[in-house]
């Protein structure tokens, strides 16, 4: 039982770690400070690509925070699955 209840404390914690990262990135994003938020959404989005998470406008808000500081290899790639899940939108051509 004991371990039932570490198992599940850390996984509240990682849950509310990761909730608070979004919430960071977001912020940072929403501001246009893109060299604030762009490893932090490098990372979210690799977890999505893994199938570790499920936010595809991670992979989205990468692409768009490294095309705005010039990273143009890293952009494509974001975009480049983006565009092999048929998730690019036409909001996205704007940047």
């Amino acid at each position: 039982m004991k371990h039932f209840i570490i198992l599940f404390l850390l996984f509240i914690n990682f849950a509310a770690f990761s909730q608070l990262k979004q919430n960071i990135a977001d912020n940072h994003f929403n501001r246009m400070e893109y060299s604030k938020c762009v490893e932090m959404y490098n990372e979210m989005a690799d977890k999505t690509i893994a199938g570790k998470a499920d936010k595809i406008e991670n992979i989205s808000k990468a692409a768009i925070s490294n095309y705005k500081l010039y990273q143009i290899k890293k952009a494509i790639h974001y975009f480049k699955i983006l565009d092999q899940k048929s998730k690019i939108k036409e909001k996205d051509g704007e940047y």
